[in-house]
């Protein structure tokens, strides 16, 4: 089916691309090769990607996600076995030419779920140039009333598309096929208030799970979220952690992390954010 995204190589690999290809193979923690390629390049925007891919056999099919380097924002992309393919967010309004020029690499096809963690310009900026040259086939969004400029020009660019528009909610699952499940965690109901930033407390919290792999999105969430996520009982533990809200101090609490107990964790921050990465 040409329609579909371009396979990952077969087999259980993960992988980390940034460039001209230096390559090196190190053992996973589980048995599963770590394939790390590395590439240099004196440009402004510079992507990487992540791409996990687990399989039974050289023959089966895998799961890939791919973390970009939009620098100050997220931008991660989901292709199950099945061919489904989910943009959790699409970075700042800088890096939407390079995104969508990267996406029309990788992908053949509209993306099936374009999903906005929450309407702030970091996650939300590169929409627009997605939509207009990759196209989505459904948007799903936390439904929070937070209006701004960038926001209203994606609704009127969707309804012009005719994209329909879900509302994202703790407690659903989205069905990747192929085995793989994204689990919606955050927001619940009602919607959190009197936060520090309640368009952030009230963002789309995900956990991709695909056999004994687990990713878990923690979008800009706040550590009202995250008490929320605890008391609720779902299965947290991750072998990838997004860190949430680009590695800030009013996330990541320490129970989280004790449930999460990941052995990854990749941070999405801009490049004069070195206090961050420290901490």
């Amino acid at each position: 089916d040409t329609r579909r995204p371009r396979p990952p190589a077969p087999g259980a690999r993960a992988a980390l691309f940034s460039g001209d290809f230096a390559r090196a193979d190190t053992p996973w923690p589980h048995g599963y090769p770590l394939a790390v390629t590395a590439h240099r390049r004196l440009i402004t925007w510079m992507a990487l990607l992540l791409a996990w891919a687990l399989s039974a056999s050289a023959s089966a099919a895998s799961l890939s996600v791919y973390f970009f380097d939009v620098g100050q924002g997220d931008a991660i992309l989901i292709v199950s076995p099945a061919g489904k393919t989910v943009l959790i967010d699409a970075g700042p309004p800088g890096a939407g030419e390079a995104l969508e020029s990267r996406l029309k690499q990788i992908l053949s096809a509209p993306i099936d779920l374009l999903l906005m963690t929450h309407p702030h310009a970091d996650h939300l900026g590169g929409m627009g140039r997605v939509l207009q040259g990759v196209g989505a086939r459904l948007f799903m969004e936390p439904g929070i009333d937070h209006p701004s400029p960038l926001y209203s020009a994606l609704l009127e660019q969707l309804e012009q598309k005719q994209v329909p528009l879900k509302v994202g909610e703790a407690g659903r699952n989205v069905e990747l096929g192929g085995g793989a499940t994204l689990r919606l965690l955050a927001p619940g109901k009602p919607l959190l208030t009197g936060t520090r930033s309640d368009a952030n407390a009230n963002c789309i919290v995900a956990r991709l799970t695909y056999g004994r792999t687990a990713f878990y999105f923690g979008c800009d969430s706040e550590k009202e979220t995250e008490q929320r996520i605890l008391k609720s009982g779902e299965e947290l533990s991750a072998n990838v952690y997004k860190v949430a809200h680009h590695g800030s101090r009013h996330s990541s609490g320490e129970r989280l992390l004790n449930k999460l107990k990941p052995e990854i964790a990749i941070v999405s921050v801009g490049p004069d954010r070195a206090q961050t990465i420290i901490r």
